[in-house]
């Protein structure tokens, strides 16, 4: 017996077709980047090209379901076809996260002037940033990114370094304006500290002018679409 394939219904209710949803999404710049045309996931949905390209232009509105039945053709989760740059993007969809830099085998901080590409999460908060992991910085977890909350900077406090425990916890931004992720470590030297890696050679005595938590790691996903789309 052959299966009949189910697919979200388009509404010809002028309520329904009056009503406002957001203008933008990501459906297209995701399938021509897998390479597929609209005839291709129309027939792999059982609907017509038109009505893929209706979802989109914005014409019709792109539903969770709709998302999670393409989202499956292009291998993609749904939340990310709903991603849109304008500012009434879709609220289900994931929140772009600025990829600021690349941290370096030892471990410092090598900031993007401009950055360009982003990630996308659900739970995003306006200052959260990424950080790529570079090359022998941690060998297995090349491409992983670390999460931190910009606006979430703070000064050198007996309570941070006990928040940190021995681990490498915190992002460290020393006065001569580089940006290490290493563990803190009070120097004899009043106002000083040393900066430890394991296995790298220690930085000793800086001064530091802020400290900020990385919140966890990411595995390699989907970039967002550049900032022009």
């Amino acid at each position: 017996m052959d299966t009949v394939v189910q697919r979200p219904m388009e509404s010809h209710n002028p309520s329904q077709r009056n009503r406002k949803w957001p203008s933008g999404n990501s459906l297209r710049f995701y399938r021509e980047k897998k390479d597929w045309t609209l005839q291709e996931v129309a027939k792999a949905l059982d609907t017509k090209h038109q009505t893929i390209q209706k979802l989109e232009t914005g014409k019709m509105k792109l539903t969770p379901e709709w998302a999670d039945r393409i989202g499956e053709v292009l291998r993609v989760p749904a939340k990310f076809l709903g991603f849109s740059n304008a500012p009434d993007s879709y609220s289900w969809a994931v929140k772009p996260v600025p990829v600021v830099g690349v941290i370096d085998s030892e471990m410092r901080v090598n900031f993007t002037e401009s950055p360009q590409r982003r990630i996308g999460l659900a739970d995003a908060s306006p200052g959260l940033r990424a950080l790529e992991l570079g090359k022998d910085s941690m060998p297995g977890f090349e491409g992983w990114m670390i999460l931190y909350d910009d606006d979430a900077r703070e000064h050198v406090t007996q309570g941070m370094l006990e928040r940190q425990e021995q681990n490498t916890k915190f992002l460290a931004h020393v006065l001569n304006g580089e940006t290490w992720w290493r563990r803190v470590v009070p120097s004899a030297r009043r106002g000083f500290h040393h900066l430890e890696s394991l296995h790298k050679q220690t930085v000793y005595d800086v001064e530091i002018d802020w400290v900020c938590e990385v919140l966890r790691f990411e595995p390699p996903g989907q970039d967002l679409p550049p900032f022009e789309e």
